[in-house]
Order: C-alpha cells, then structure tokens, then sequence
C-alpha cells in the first residue's frame, strides 16, 4: 500500500484502488488550483449512474471524434458518499458538462448530501475536468458552496470549498478530496454556534 494522507484514508477504509490514490495525490491542477493551507472536509467517492447526450456521445470521445467548435453538452446523474470528520452519508446530483474542443471539461454541479442523521445539505459546485493524455483518467478541479437550514450543518453555508480529483471515464468513477481554507471551517462552526 502507498503512503497515502490523513484525507486519503477514507479511500483506503472503502477500497479504493491504490492507482487511484496515486492519481489523487499527483493531480497537476491542484498545484494551481490550491495555494493556501486546507482543512480536509470530506472525501466523496462518486459513480455517474446516467448520462443525458445532446447529439454528440460519450463514444464518440472515447474514439476521439473531432469536438465541435461549440463543444457538447452531457447531464452528468450522479450518486455516492462522503466521509469526513464532520459530515457523513449519501449524496446524489447532476453535473451538467460542457465539452470544450480543448478537450477541457466546464462543470456545473448541482447536488444533495443527505447525512446519515438524516439531514439536507444542497451542494453547488463549478469548475474544470482535463484528460490526460492517452488515458481513461482525467483530473478535477472544482469550487463549492452549500446551504442548509439544518442548525447542526449551518456553519456549511459560510464556507467556499474546494476539490480535486480523479474521474475514471472507463468506470464512471470520481474520487474527490474536499477542503476549505485552514481555519475557516471551525471559524464558521463557531459564528453558526454564536449567532
């Protein structure tokens, strides 16, 4: 087994391939994308159960057919799980995908985690997905934003997020690493218990 991170672990605790962990730890947007120190969040662990094609089909860029100069569209159906220190449980959605012909991904994510007490936290998310080079992998970036009434998860909808992961385009699996500014996390836990 790799030496993985404490955010890793999860991944390891649901059996995720050791290539896949790999490929989390090596994700070249994440170089960019996050500068400042993260607190872990949570991991999520997701499969794309469905997809919706508009004329231009996920075959199609699997045998590399030119991408038409105003990219495709794809809704993404989703569901899976997170797992972190502070949230837990179920979360399903659609990514609403547009296909570049740079071969670069814009995501439009639109989500619902259900806790496993049961409560409801709406997941917005926006951001990038880039292939790599003659492979099934492609890496994510992505910004996030939740909101929620439930008082135990408020302190949620005072934090920006931010995620890097692997897409399998092969399985329709990603595995993604959620963190926040170091700091801002228990901050907000704090203002939500204060206000």
């Amino acid at each position: 087994m790799p030496e993985i991170t404490a955010e890793q672990s999860v991944f390891v605790a649901a059996g995720l391939p050791a290539r896949a962990l790999a490929g989390l730890r090596s994700n070249p947007l994440e170089k960019d994308f996050m500068t400042a120190p993260r607190t872990h969040l949570f991991d999520a662990r997701l499969h794309f159960i469905s997809t919706v094609e508009y004329g231009y089909t996920r075959a199609d860029v699997a045998v590399g057919k030119p991408i038409p100069e105003e990219g495709v569209r794809f809704d993404m159906f989703f569901e899976g799980y997170v797992r972190g220190e502070q949230i837990n449980g179920r979360i399903s959605g659609i990514d609403y995908v547009t296909l570049g012909p740079d071969g670069v991904s814009q995501l439009h994510v639109h989500g619902h985690i259900v806790t496993d007490d049961g409560s409801h936290v709406a997941v917005h998310a926006h951001g990038q997905a880039r292939r790599r080079p003659d492979s099934v992998l492609a890496d994510t970036q992505e910004t996030l934003s939740f909101s929620t009434a439930i008082e135990r998860y408020s302190w949620l909808n005072h934090v920006e997020a931010t995620a890097t992961g692997l897409a399998n385009l092969e399985t329709g699996m990603l595995d993604i690493s959620v963190a926040c500014e170091q700091g801002k996390a228990a901050a907000a836990r704090t203002a939500s218990r204060s206000g």
